[in-house]
């Protein structure tokens, strides 16, 4: 491990996914080298090397008892949080859990020199605080206090969004230490304001308590609602008188802000209460699904911690076994890519084996998923499980009949290797595109087309997985569709391009 920067990129690649094999059965010779070694593998330069690093981190925190949060904070905050939005995102959680576990220390590294960074690492920055200041309460109002003191200077930022953001941080704080004040949008720049008590928060009657605000009308009222509600979880929270209530408001949600402090309240409800939970399983994993279905996830900073809180608390047996099974089998054959790449990453994350007949089987067929990033996850699922050897995988007799009958066939002759159908491709590309972007390129108007060309350029820079795919979509998005020479010549070179990008070999027939 120790001659790993040594060596070219896919060298180090190599390297660390073969940590990664290891990390299912860690030594503690292999943790301790881990805390000296992390730092530098997650200061990699080559993305796709820091992005594995990413995941090695993430299996390290949750394999080691003995860990210097300060030095992989460092690393993490500097290195990653700056880097491709990808590997930034990824980031968050994993800075979130060293701020939790080393508060004074990681937030004065948040902080150092805040003013003089990228603006993608401020805002990554604020992501964190904002959902940390969740988790305080008004016993934390000294920590609060520090935080709207450290975000206020950001208020003069000459990026607008870094302004918004760094305000609504703001008001989180206020939340957290009961100061929140919806009618007083200088509220942050009042430090003569008194601090509410604990006793002055409403808990469960008027019109300022979480019961109303979850069910207002207005997004931040509801989100302040949850943020309140999550404070206020403990094993003495009256969950039978209250449980209807934010189910039906959390299942409701529309929001994406507003989810993302529900998927909170989700995992700690589901640490908290545990069993008690499993007669509504459905009711707590709906929202957690549908945020892992939204296109902008990357903001949730707990989907798979709430996940797999869920899966491994709420149910009492195995969740390869029924009542989850049933979730985890939906989820590997979803038309959603990022489902399907959820549930397979869960199940190489999850310490439960054996993994059940059922999910072997499914892992099986999707080993020539249509998503390359999906068989990449399947083949090291596979690995876990025991099947990562093609002998051992056993193929009914009758699938070998039907395949040899096929094999002598002139009319079927043909590579072996599954070309997925144009249709299938298509499916591919409206569950990857922005939402956004699309509604630019099937505008009508050449100046949102040639925007939108652009957009998808940035987006496949970040995402390259499936150049067919890309082609595809565009090539369906335009069909019969008529602009200005110009245009036409750039959507055609667009679509030559993402085509050159995939392989021959795997490029559908039509």
């Amino acid at each position: 491990m120790e001659d790993i920067e040594a060596g070219d990129w896919k060298s180090r690649l190599q390297a660390y996914e073969h940590i990664i094999e290891l990390m299912a059965t860690p030594t503690a010779a292999l943790l301790n080298q881990l805390q000296v070694q992390l730092p530098n593998y997650l200061a990699d330069i080559n993305p796709s090397c820091q992005k594995t690093a990413l995941t090695i981190c993430d299996l390290f925190f949750k394999a080691s008892n003995d860990i210097q949060y300060d030095a992989i904070a460092q690393a993490l905050i500097d290195k990653c949080l700056s880097a491709r939005q990808q590997n930034s995102d990824a980031a968050i959680p994993l800075v979130i859990q060293c701020l939790k576990n080393d508060r004074e220390k990681v937030t004065d590294l948040l902080f150092k020199k805040i003013m003089s960074k990228s603006p993608h690492t401020i805002l990554a920055v604020i992501s964190v605080v904002i959902a940390h200041l969740v988790s305080l309460t008004p016993k934390d109002a000294d920590e609060a206090n520090k935080f709207i003191e450290y975000l206020t200077p950001l208020l003069q930022h000459n990026d607008q969004k870094i302004q918004k953001e760094a305000a609504g941080a703001i008001e989180s704080a206020k939340v957290a230490i009961g100061k929140f004040d919806s009618t007083d949008p200088n509220s942050s720049k009042s430090p003569s304001k008194e601090l509410v008590t604990p006793s002055k928060v409403p808990l469960y009657e008027g019109e300022n308590s979480w019961p109303s605000l979850i069910i207002s009308e207005t997004w931040k009222d509801r989100k302040a609602g949850y943020e309140l509600l999550l404070s206020l979880i403990t094993p003495d929270f009256p969950l039978a008188q209250y449980e209807n209530t934010f189910l039906n408001a959390i299942n409701d949600e529309k929001h994406v802000a507003c989810n993302e402090v529900a998927v909170q309240v989700i995992e700690k409800l589901a640490i908290t209460f545990k069993t008690q939970l499993s007669r509504r399983l459905r009711e707590y994993i709906t929202p957690v699904l549908n945020a892992m279905k939204e296109k902008r996830q990357s903001r949730f900073s707990n989907l798979q911690s709430a996940f797999d809180a869920v899966a491994l608390n709420i149910v009492s047996g195995s969740p390869y076994e029924q009542p989850f099974l049933e979730y985890i089998l939906k989820m590997l054959t979803n038309s959603s890519i990022r489902l399907r790449e959820e549930a397979v990453a869960f199940i190489i994350r999850c310490p439960v084996l054996p993994v059940s007949a059922p999910v072997q089987d499914q892992l099986v067929k999707m080993v020539d998923d249509a998503n390359l990033s999906v068989r990449d996850a399947v083949a090291k699922a596979l690995t876990k499980v025991g099947l990562q050897k093609p002998g051992e995988i056993k193929i009914p007799e009758k699938q070998l009949q039907v395949a040899r009958q096929r094999a002598k066939s002139p009319d079927t002759r043909r590579s072996i290797k599954r070309k997925p159908t144009s249709q299938t491709a298509v499916n591919v590309w409206r569950d990857w595109v922005e939402d956004e972007t699309n509604n630019l390129l099937t505008s009508g108007q050449w100046n949102q087309v040639t925007l939108g060309l652009e957009q998808v350029r940035k987006q496949f820079d970040e995402d390259s997985s499936n150049p067919q795919a890309v082609a595809a979509g565009l090539s369906n998005t335009f069909i019969g569709k008529t602009f200005t020479p110009k245009v036409m010549a750039n959507i055609v070179k667009d679509i030559l391009y993402y085509i050159k990008k995939e392989d021959s070999q795997k490029m559908a027939d039509d």
